[in-house]
C-alpha cells in the first residue's frame, strides 16, 4: 500500500510506494528482445484487464489501456486519500518513436486521453485527472515500449493547492486567466487557428514548450473534434522540430488539466507541456529549489521556429 506523507517544514508531500520497485525495467535489454515486453501484442495476459482499446480495420488493437500494475497512487492511501492510475499503450510497435507516429495515430491518442479522463473523473470524488508520458530513461521511463499514464486523484497535493490558489488570486486581480495572458507574453514557436506553442519566459528547462488553447478552456475533455485534429497537427510539428534540433531527446509530456472545484471556476486553462530532458537536476537545484536554464527562451524559440 502506498503512503502519503507530509513534510511540515518544506511544505510538500511525498508518496512512499514500495510496490514501484517491482516494475519491470528493460533499459538494459538489447533492442531486439521484445518477447518479454508486457506491452507487446501477444502478451496481453501479462497486464491487468483492459479498460479501453482502439482497434484497426483488422480488429487488432492500436491503443489499449489498463490499470497500472505498479501504481504510485492506489485506491486506498494510508491517510484515507485515494487515486487511480492507468497505463495507456500508444502503439503495438515496441520500437516506434513518438516522432514517427502518423497524424492518425496522434489523433487517436488524443481521443484516447479524452475518453480515459472522462471515465476516470466519474470515479468517486475525483478532484483532478492528468496525463503524462515519459520518453527515455532520463525522463523516467522504465519500459521502452511507448506508453502514457493517466492519473486521477481525490485530493490535491500541497503544491497543487498553492498553484490553484495563486491562479485564482491572479484571476480575481487581473480579471483574466494567467495562461490567456501568457499567450501574449511567451515566445511563440508556432500558431494555429486553435492553439499556440510557446516557450515561457521563465521556462525551467531548455527548449521547454507549452501548447495552450487560444480559446479559454478549463478542461481538456471539453475539446472539440476540430480542435483535437488541430492539436494533433501542432504536436507533430513541435515534436519534429525538437527532434531535429536535439537529436530525439528524452522528454516528458504532461497534460495539465483543471480541477473539479467550483471555487476555482475559470481561473485555470488546460495546456500541454513538452519538456526535453537534456541534463539531470543537481546539487544547486536541490539546495535552492531554483532551476538553471542554460538556453535563453528567446534563443530556443527562434531556433525551433526555423525548423517548423
Amino acid at each position: 500500500m502506498s503512503e502519503l506523507r507530509f513534510d511540515l517544514i518544506h511544505n510538500h508531500n511525498v508518496i512512499v510506494a514500495p510496490e514501484r520497485n517491482k516494475r519491470p525495467d528493460d533499459s538494459l535489454v538489447i533492442k531486439e528482445e521484445t518477447k518479454n515486453c508486457p506491452f507487446c501484442p501477444g502478451n496481453e495476459n501479462r497486464t491487468p484487464p483492459e479498460s479501453f482499446r482502439f482497434n484497426d480495420d483488422l480488429n487488432k488493437w492500436t491503443i489499449r489501456a489498463f490499470p497500472n500494475k505498479y501504481p504510485a497512487i492506489n485506491q486506498s492511501l494510508t491517510n484515507g486519500n485515494s487515486g487511480y492510475q492507468e497505463v495507456l499503450v500508444e502503439t503495438p510497435k515496441h520500437d516506434q518513436m513518438f516522432g514517427e507516429y502518423s497524424s492518425n495515430q496522434v489523433l487517436n491518442l488524443l481521443n484516447a486521453y479524452k475518453n480515459r479522463i472522462l471515465e476516470i473523473k466519474s470515479k468517486r470524488n475525483t478532484k483532478i485527472v492528468f496525463v503524462f508520458k515519459n520518453h527515455g530513461k532520463q525522463a523516467g521511463a522504465s519500459l521502452k515500449h511507448p506508453h502514457s499514464q493517466i492519473v486521477g486523484l481525490d485530493f490535491l497535493s500541497d503544491p497543487l493547492k498553492e498553484k490553484f490558489r495563486a491562479l485564482k488570486s491572479y484571476f480575481n486581480k487581473e480579471n483574466k486567466c494567467y495562461y490567456c495572458n501568457l499567450l501574449s507574453l511567451g515566445k511563440t514557436i508556432y500558431k494555429s487557428f486553435h492553439f499556440r506553442a510557446i516557450i515561457p519566459n521563465e521556462s525551467r528547462f531548455a527548449y521547454e514548450c507549452w501548447i495552450i488553447p487560444e480559446k479559454h478552456q478549463v478542461f481538456y475533455e471539453n475539446i472539440s473534434d476540430t480542435e483535437t485534429g488541430d492539436l494533433a497537427q501542432m504536436i507533430m510539428k513541435i515534436v519534429n522540430a525538437i527532434n531535429i534540433k536535439l537529436d530525439n531527446p528524452p522528454f516528458n509530456l504532461v497534460l495539465q488539466n483543471g480541477i473539479y472545484d467550483e471555487e476555482i471556476g475559470d481561473s485555470f486553462h488546460w495546456h500541454l507541456q513538452l519538456i526535453p530532458r537534456l541534463y539531470q537536476l543537481a546539487g544547486f537545484e536541490w539546495a535552492t529549489g531554483m532551476f538553471i536554464n542554460p538556453v535563453e527562451p528567446e534563443k530556443a524559440a527562434s531556433e525551433l521556429r526555423k525548423l517548423i
